[in-house]
This record gives structure tokens, C-alpha cells and sequence, in this order.
């Protein structure tokens, strides 16, 4: 998959996962605010780690996980400002962080995942090719609570279909030395993958090898 900052290439969220699911990719992904919409979506990232699905925000300034804490009212303003001010040192996610020096407990980081993943699932059904996903932006400490879901599960949620042209891209992949885990039988009724899509997707692979 080609880095697309810059470019307005935009694949179906399926496309999009199956290849982040396929070679464990790290990255953001993001949908666009289509105007044409009846209905206009908000901008999400989603941050994946090897494969996973491991924050998401409607922001990138670093603070959407902190707006939700204090939304819920978990943190005082007082810890709120303090917080802020160790954002830009974080050497871990913040969720693990905050439970390390006191300030949340294991419930209270399932419940903030909880409403990160809610906002994915939400995503599935905006419509097609609406989606990017850009390799050269690492997860964000600040947006991440510690937990994670596999991006599979996700796909199993929200019944995305799988791409019948899958196992032979995998197959391709693996004269590049790159792992390909194989997904279950292909329903007969899927959507085939964009010839752009598996074009870009090579090109990036091959640059990452030289």
C-alpha cells in the first residue's frame, strides 16, 4: 500500500483492514468527511499496531483520549492539567499510565475502550471507499488506553466480507518474505478488491524491502 499523505486515494474500510489484518501493518487510518453524504461523518483516526486496532480519536492534536476522561468525569481538572503536561514525555500509553501512578483502574480502561472501539463499529457502515491508511504515522501514546483488539475480531463484528482476491495477494507476498496468515473460505458474493488498491499496496510492500 502506497503512504498516501498528500494523495486522495480513498479504498473501502474492508479493503483497508483485510490488508492491516493480512500483514500485521502498523499505521493510521482514517475516513474522510465526505460532504456529498446526506448525513457528513466526522473525521476518525484509528491507530493499528502489528495487526491491531489500538486507539482512535476524531482529533489529532494528541487529546482526544483526555477529552473523554474528562467528559466521564474520571479525573478532577486539577489531574486533568497535570496529565497534560506529561503528555509530550509519554513513553507509554497513557491508559497504562494513568493505572501505573493510581489515577484509573482496569474497569475504568475497559470502559474507555470500550467507547474507542463503539466509534470503529459506528465507522463500518458510512458507505465505501471513504477510507486511507498511511503507514508512516505511528499510534499515538496519548490516544491509547494499553488495550487492543485484533483488527480480525473487528472485521468478524461488523461482518465486513472477504476479499476473494485475498489468498492470491498473500501468495504474491510470500516471494517478498513477508508472513501472509491465511482468512477463512471466501463467500462467493464478495466484493473483489480495486485494482488500485492491490497496485498500491505492492508498491509500498517493494520499497519496504529494499
Amino acid at each position: 500500500m502506497a503512504i498516501l499523505s498528500g494523495h486522495a486515494l480513498k479504498y473501502s474500510l474492508a479493503e483497508v483492514l483485510h490488508s492491516v489484518h493480512q500483514q500485521n501493518l502498523t499505521g493510521l487510518i482514517s475516513n474522510f468527511a465526505d460532504p456529498n453524504l446526506a448525513r457528513p461523518i466526522e473525521t476518525h483516526y484509528l491507530w493499528v499496531r502489528d495487526g491491531d486496532f489500538v486507539g482512535v480519536a476524531n482529533r489529532l492534536d494528541g487529546m482526544g483520549l483526555l477529552a473523554e476522561i474528562s467528559r466521564r468525569k474520571i479525573l478532577s481538572s486539577a489531574q486533568i492539567k497535570e496529565v497534560m503536561n506529561q503528555i509530550p514525555i509519554l513513553r507509554q500509553p497513557l491508559g497504562l499510565h494513568l493505572k501505573c501512578v493510581g489515577l484509573v483502574d482496569v474497569g475504568q480502561l475497559r470502559l474507555l475502550f470500550n467507547d474507542q472501539t463503539s466509534r470503529v463499529f459506528k465507522l463500518a457502515g458510512i458507505g465505501d471507499k471513504l477510507f486511507n491508511f498511511d503507514p508512516s504515522i505511528l499510534p499515538s501514546n496519548a490516544e491509547m488506553t494499553g488495550l487492543c483488539m485484533s483488527v480480525q475480531e473487528i472485521m468478524c463484528v461488523v461482518n465486513l466480507p472477504i476479499l476473494p482476491e485475498w489468498d492470491t495477494l498473500a501468495e504474491s507476498l510470500i516471494d517478498l518474505n513477508i508472513s501472509s496468515p491465511k482468512l477463512p473460505p471466501t463467500p462467493s458474493k464478495s466484493k473483489p478488491v480495486s485494482t488500485s488498491f492491490l497496485g498500491n499496496l505492492m508498491g509500498f510492500l517493494k520499497r519496504k524491502d529494499r
